[in-house]
């Protein structure tokens, strides 16, 4: 094969250190190689870096047969690229937004998922109902001059076929990015490719709610992320985040985390039901209900902070501690 012949012995060295970890995987040891070869040969950023620290290139590959994405260019799950974390530049493996959702699909996690991202225009017509319900006249792709992003949703159906959506401000996806290492790089994939990293920033966020199934790779591509790629927070972000913030891509951000008891403590007496909207009450109830299903009460708890206040915060509060096993924090 003209690539063997073309690549480095190191290269190849750092590469063939992986194949005892494909074995037992659906993916084989072969293909990838091919295509490490192929994004090496036809990159010479990537083999520049990849022979000045093959080690790298290694636990690229490593991580490549943890999470079980092809690097397959016509899939587009996962991605052999440089980024400079740490003050080095090395090679990671970059996984897609549609990476994230291929490992969810195939764990069972979900059955099927889009990411939307909306722009000033939509909001004219668009209109979001909840949590558990596809809105209303969703944008039209096609439409021109559509105006700024000015955020996005994802819309996954679960195994029982009930839909589970999860929608993020410009703000809050711009948040996550300045609190990454990687966000302002000049290497950084923000700069070149904003929409596909609001669109996996979206992803991230919202697959805090979904079932793991007991599968390992999903938690092993966040880590991947997170740890890796340095697309977590920073220790700087950590410390600055309020004590009573709940999750953050995936990581627990409260330094001091404070009983649902204690929270309730400082806000308005909880409503008697009749006094709380029909429409407050069948949201609050079906939130109480995920949180219990997937156990992700402290997820949950952000949620209710991020939608309500006063009384209807407290109503929500005081039904989600009535159902927790245990005390739980924000």
């Amino acid at each position: 094969m003209s690539n063997d012949i073309q690549l480095q012995p190191v290269l190849k060295t750092a590469i063939a250190a992986s194949e005892s970890r494909f074995e037992g995987t659906a993916l084989t040891y072969e293909s990838e190689k091919v295509f490490a070869y192929d994004a090496l040969t036809k990159n010479d950023k990537l083999a520049e870096v990849a022979m000045r620290n093959p080690e790298t290139l290694k636990l690229a590959m490593y991580n490549a047969a943890a999470v079980g994405l092809t690097l397959n260019p016509a899939r587009k799950f996962a991605y052999l690229i440089t980024r400079k974390l740490n003050g080095a530049v090395r090679v990671i493996l970059d996984i897609s937004y549609k990476g994230l959702i291929e490992i969810a699909i195939k764990s069972g996690s979900i059955k099927s998922c889009s990411v939307t991202l909306l722009h000033e225009k939509d909001l004219e017509s668009f209109q979001w109902i909840d949590d558990f319900t596809p809105p209303k006249l969703a944008p039209n792709p096609f439409t021109r001059n559509r105006g700024e992003i000015v955020g996005g949703y994802c819309q996954a159906r679960l195994a029982d076929g009930s839909f589970l959506l999860s929608a993020m401000t410009i703000e809050q996806i711009l948040k996550r990015r300045d609190s990454s290492p990687a966000g302002n790089s000049q290497y950084s994939p923000w700069s070149n490719w904003y929409e596909e990293m609001c669109m996996k920033t979206i992803v991230k966020n919202a697959a805090r709610f979904w079932p793991t199934n007991g599968v390992a790779s999903f938690d092993e591509a966040q880590r991947v992320l997170n740890e890796d790629n340095g697309e977590g927070l920073t220790n700087e972000a950590r410390k600055a985040v309020h004590t009573d913030s709940s999750v953050i891509d995936g990581e627990v951000v409260a330094q001091q985390p404070q009983p649902l008891e204690q929270q309730l403590s400082v806000l308005p007496a909880v409503p008697d039901a009749e006094n709380v909207p029909e429409k407050v009450r069948n949201w609050v109830a079906k939130m109480v209900q995920a949180a219990v299903q997937r156990q992700a009460f402290d997820t949950v708890v952000g949620t209710f902070k991020e939608r309500l206040s006063g009384e209807h915060l407290a109503y929500a509060l005081d039904q989600l501690n009535r159902e927790q096993p245990t005390t739980t924090a924000a």
